[in-house]
């Protein structure tokens, strides 16, 4: 029997890396939506863009636009792994701008 085993936010983190070492545009887009996924359970790129900082939200649009304007050439991908390795580390310490929730009952 084969397990279909989802990847974990590591995974999806390290294919985002290496895109982004290789400054494969293309793959850092498909990593960062495996990434969103995971991490906020969004589906589609735009719907993580409401997830990020502006800052690295600055960084998806240089991605699309690289990817989709006529005449651009090459991408850089050092800022955007530094930004989502930040994004990702603030969420996982639980410091992300309003991550958490009030309590329902205080007790």
């Amino acid at each position: 029997m084969v397990e279909n085993r989802q990847p974990d936010s590591k995974e999806a983190l390290k294919a985002i890396q290496q895109a982004c070492l290789e400054n494969d545009a293309d793959a850092a887009r498909k990593a960062l939506i495996e990434w969103g996924e995971i991490k906020y359970g969004a589906t589609r790129f735009e719907q993580l863009r409401t997830f990020l900082n502006p800052a690295l939200q600055a960084e998806l649009n240089e991605l699309n636009q690289s990817l989709y304007s006529p005449g651009c050439s090459g991408w850089n991908g050092e800022k955007l792994m530094q930004l989502v390795k930040e994004a990702s580390d603030q969420r996982e310490s639980g410091k992300g701008e309003g991550d958490r929730l009030e309590p329902l009952y205080r007790g």
